[in-house]
């Protein structure tokens, strides 16, 4: 294997502060690798080959698998060798692949589609995967062959890239300068990095794996990303209601949603939900991923009010009363409070606790209040008739003569008398 020293040299057009300050979406990032070595160049496999140049993708730096993807050796990004749309055919030379083409039309895609065409093509494992992607710039550039142009790629490699010598691939990267309308693209003519609107249809080119390699790294640093557009929906609330949260991240990644201020709200995915009155303060962050860092965290503060509520089920129990009877109160609040209870026909009937007491005929208006707290404001009040009838008249009995201790003394004496003269008479006879 013979050695290879690898200089990075990136030459861009617009740098710094100029390249975020540019009106146009053309300003491009041309990256050239100069290699300085020893051994035997390789003959150069992109178009127009200067032989002042080393090839950079050489066919050694590949592996081929049978059902149409390369390994690189430098990344280990497996790619789909053919653009999306085409099909790799190999001349029935499966282990010859100087001769193979890609056969078929290639598709054009704007950026979002791009994205939904990854999931459409995991979802039907193309080519027995599962896991493709769309590359970021870094990626997409670790294939780019500097040797040559039109094209600037190894057409043993990736078969039929001539036919795309102004053919222009997306990556997953939004531009810096306008990160929610454009993203970069690579040319294939020379090689370089482009900015395109989203919004235009070019080529895709599928990858997979991979893993960290410093010269791969330096090819395409992460980007920063930042969030906007953070809102509630409504923007306030009130205890026990709910908004819907949503904010953009410039990288196109899920933001996600939480609370700072929990005893006053919780979030729950992208619902935040109202505990009490006050301040709910909420947040948004994206954590970032292989092409971007970490955005900064944004927060909302929204506003809480005390919510309305109301008193149902108002009953007595017994539903009528009697004078000098009485029946128990009860009632409910939507709030969740103790319902308190009166009267304001005192002259008819009294409230103490949850217990009426009728005093005369006639109509018992009883109330039932709640006055509300920190949370709630208090709740109208309900009132309820109740009809009021006089005590049934008490029924009177004439007494029963009863007779002194003396005078049954006398009695018994008089009978005693009486018996003596009946037993003196039968005797005598």
């Amino acid at each position: 294997m013979r050695l290879v020293n690898l200089q990075l040299r990136i030459n861009l057009q617009y740098m710094g502060r100029a390249l975020c300050q540019a009106k146009s979406l053309s300003g491009l990032l041309l990256v050239s690798l100069v290699l300085a070595h020893s051994g035997v160049e390789a003959a150069c496999t992109a178009g127009h080959p200067n032989a002042n140049l080393v090839e950079t993708t050489p066919d050694s730096a590949f592996l081929h698998h049978v059902e149409g993807t390369v390994t690189h050796d430098l990344t280990s990004l497996m790619w789909d060798r053919c653009p999306l749309g085409m099909t790799l055919d190999d001349n029935s030379t499966p282990t010859d692949f100087a001769d193979d083409v890609c056969s078929g039309s290639p598709a054009t895609y704007n950026w979002q589609a791009a994205f939904q065409q990854v999931v459409s093509q995991n979802n039907s494992s193309h080519l027995g995967y599962d896991d493709w992607r769309l590359p970021n710039l870094r990626e997409l550039m670790s294939i780019v062959e500097t040797c040559g142009y039109n094209p600037a790629f190894n057409q043993f490699v990736f078969p039929s890239t001539i036919l795309f010598t102004a053919g222009d691939f997306w990556t997953a990267t939004s531009w810096i300068g306008a990160p929610t309308e454009a993203a970069l693209m690579v040319r294939t003519n020379l090689g370089s990095a482009s900015a395109m609107i989203k919004t235009g249809e070019i080529y895709m080119r599928l990858v997979r794996l991979g893993k960290p390699d410093d010269a791969f790294d330096l090819l395409a640093p992460a980007s920063d990303q930042t969030i906007t557009g953070f809102t509630a929906t409504p923007s306030s609330g009130e205890v026990d209601g709910n908004s819907v949260l949503s904010a953009t991240a410039s990288s196109a990644l899920a933001v996600t949603f939480g609370s700072s201020t929990s005893a006053v709200c919780i979030v729950a995915d992208s619902t935040v939900t109202y505990l009490t009155a006050g301040t709910c303060t909420v947040t948004a962050d994206q954590a970032g991923d292989a092409n971007y860092n970490a955005a900064p965290q944004i927060s909302l503060n929204i506003t809480v009010a005390r919510a309305d509520q109301t008193i149902i089920g108002l009953v007595a129990n017994p539903a009528t009363g009697v004078a000098d009877g009485t029946s128990a109160l009860s009632a409910t609040a939507s709030s969740g409070l103790a319902v308190t209870f009166g009267s304001s026909t005192s002259a008819v009937c009294i409230v103490a606790g949850s217990t009426v007491t009728y005093l005369t005929a006639g109509t018992c208006t009883v109330t039932a209040d709640q006055a509300g707290d920190a949370n709630y404001n208090p709740a109208p009040q309900v009132a309820l008739d109740i009809n009021v009838t006089e005590a049934p008249p008490a029924i009177s009995y004439e007494p029963i003569p009863t007779l002194s201790l003396w005078g049954l003394v006398a009695l018994f004496m008089m009978m005693l008398a009486i018996g003596g003269m009946i037993v003196r008479r039968r005797t005598r006879g």
